[in-house]
């Protein structure tokens, strides 16, 4: 009878203590959004890459990747991205842009392009375009490089803000 008292109350107290941990904690591991280190290595596959790479003289050289999964519904043909509805960058002046190849394949479809927004032009926000444009594109992994700062987010139609905690033990500084 004691054995089995001792053990009815290690498991309460167990219990109790799971509870309390769970209770008390800030991160909800099933919110998608903040907590997307959790599930982001599921779904990496249909996953699209942008990468921005800035320079001090105004060019900008881009890459994109996306998944075969996010061509869902659209001839090969058509895929021919242009530069303007992949992002734009917010500038005093125009910036001017190109796509410089492309290439589609069995896993998906990659492109680069070059834009140059001058000098003179300061750079301000950019803005992620292609879920306007690929209706079964979920989410992009984004890079952006310039002279002094990098930052790697993902962006996904289901949250409303850019997600920085994309790998465990990464913090959400956005």
């Amino acid at each position: 009878m004691t054995d089995t008292r001792s053990y009815l109350q290690g498991i309460v107290r167990t219990l109790a203590v799971a509870a309390c941990v769970t209770a008390c904690t800030t991160d909800d591991a099933t919110d998608y959004c903040k907590n997307h280190y959790v599930f982001h290595a599921e779904h990496l596959a249909d996953v699209g890459t942008l990468a921005l790479e800035m320079h001090e003289d105004g060019h900008i050289n881009s890459s994109l990747q996306l998944p075969r999964s996010a061509l869902a519904g659209m001839a090969d043909a058509s895929v021919g991205l242009a530069p303007e509805s992949v992002f734009r960058v917010s500038t005093a002046s125009q910036c001017e842009h190109q796509r410089v190849s492309e290439t589609i394949s069995n896993s998906g479809f990659a492109a680069t392009f070059a834009s140059d927004c001058g000098a003179d032009n300061d750079l301000g926000q950019i803005d992620v375009l292609l879920f306007e444009a690929l209706p079964a594109l979920d989410e992009m992994l984004v890079d952006i490089k310039t002279p002094v700062t990098a930052k790697r987010f993902a962006i996904s139609r289901q949250c409303a803000n850019p997600i920085f905690r994309i790998e465990r033990g990464t913090v959400d500084d956005g």
